[in-house]
């Protein structure tokens, strides 16, 4: 199969377009929304915090909080790719259950992102 006959046939399925639909917007929205949260400056930031070690907070430079930004997208891409090879293989329901749990892994991701970039304007 090539890849236009595959999302062809993807494209029919209302449903799962509508959940694909509504991962990619949050997704974009929430990478869109902490890239502009991260200003890049000279001083170390906080980036992690850690109750079992001597130093509880660390501190790196500002780029080590990109990842908490592009992690929306990196499991936008991953979990459409998931969706689609369960949709052709497995079964239709489990594509649309695995993307409304993606959904759902994305809001947890941005309120833990959130608390990152709270922590690192510190």
């Amino acid at each position: 199969m090539n890849i236009g006959s595959i999302l062809q046939q993807v494209s029919k399925d209302r449903v799962l377009m509508a959940s694909w639909l509504l991962l990619a917007l949050l997704c974009i929205s929430i990478t869109i929304l902490f890239v502009f949260r991260i200003h890049p400056t000279e001083l170390n930031t906080q980036t992690r915090y850690n109750a079992f070690s001597a130093p509880y907070i660390y501190t790196n430079p500002w780029y080590y909080l990109l990842p908490t930004a592009l992690f929306s997208l990196m499991v936008l891409v991953a979990h459409t790719v998931i969706a689609i090879k369960l949709y052709l293989g497995s079964s239709k329901y489990m594509a649309r259950l695995f993307l409304w749990l993606s959904v759902m892994v994305v809001v947890i991701g941005a309120f833990v992102g959130s608390a990152i970039l709270g922590l690192a304007s510190i």
